[in-house]
């Protein structure tokens, strides 16, 4: 029987490097769909963690460990809404990030690539951390907008005083191409024909509008604090 499980994993395993082989761009379909699965496992994870705690140690509170969320970035105390962008692949073309709400998985990003010389409309913002409000002009892209969202769009989210770029907004979109150093969001992430994309775009940028546009308007202050791949150096400190 062991002999007979032997052989099917030697067969499986052989399989799979004669496919990748033969089709090397299914490595990133299936990187981008660990991806999605992972923000998943994310999500139930504290759901699970915060039931039990209710249960076991209502009062109790959980001990102090390193945060990659820290939002502790300047010498202030900043009482607002926190946005924190985790950029986790570049492939050349496009990046793909991870947005936390409040310390929680929102949804995921897609921006331009790291370029260390800026190229019009194909590079992304820098690193850094930036306030958010609405920009209270109307321009053609505002007013396109507010013919596409008739219901519920007034003016861009826009992200302040980025080193070098002007009018960096947060919207929908599909890749790239849709973006000249904006951030769009969405809930869901494919790879097709090499190009990464977003899918279901409108409705998370909606709910994400949404959100901030009432904490701005009840006079709470937004910022996003965006950091580039090497976070996940905290994580071995």
């Amino acid at each position: 029987m062991k002999r007979i499980f032997l052989l099917i994993i030697i067969a499986g395993v052989t399989f799979l490097i004669i496919l990748f082989v033969r089709k090397p761009q299914l490595i990133n379909e299936i990187w981008i769909w660990m991806i999605g699965l992972s923000g998943l496992i994310v999500k139930i994870f504290q759901r699970v963690v915060e039931y039990f705690k209710g249960l076991f140690s209502p009062d109790e509170k959980p001990p102090t460990s390193p945060n990659i969320l820290s939002t502790d970035t300047t010498s202030g105390t900043f009482s607002g809404t926190d946005l924190n962008l985790l950029r986790i692949s570049d492939d050349g073309k496009t990046t793909v990030g991870l947005l936390f709400v409040n310390n929680r998985f929102y949804c995921y990003t897609l921006e331009d690539a790291r370029h260390d010389v800026k190229i019009p409309g194909e590079t992304r913002i820098p690193a850094g951390t930036y306030l958010i409000n609405f920009r209270r002009e109307l321009t053609e892209l505002t007013r396109k907008y507010r013919t596409l969202y008739p219901d519920w769009f007034s003016f861009h989210l826009e992200l302040n005083d980025v080193p070098g770029f002007g009018q960096v907004y947060i919207h929908n979109g599909g890749t790239h191409n849709d973006t000249d150093g904006c951030i769009l969001v969405s809930d869901s992430i494919q790879v097709q024909d090499n190009n990464t994309m977003l899918t279901n775009s409108r409705i998370t940028f909606r709910r994400l509008y949404e959100f901030i546009s009432q904490q701005l308007s009840g006079g709470t202050a937004c910022r996003i604090i965006v950091r580039d791949e090497n976070w996940t150096d905290k994580l071995t400190d």
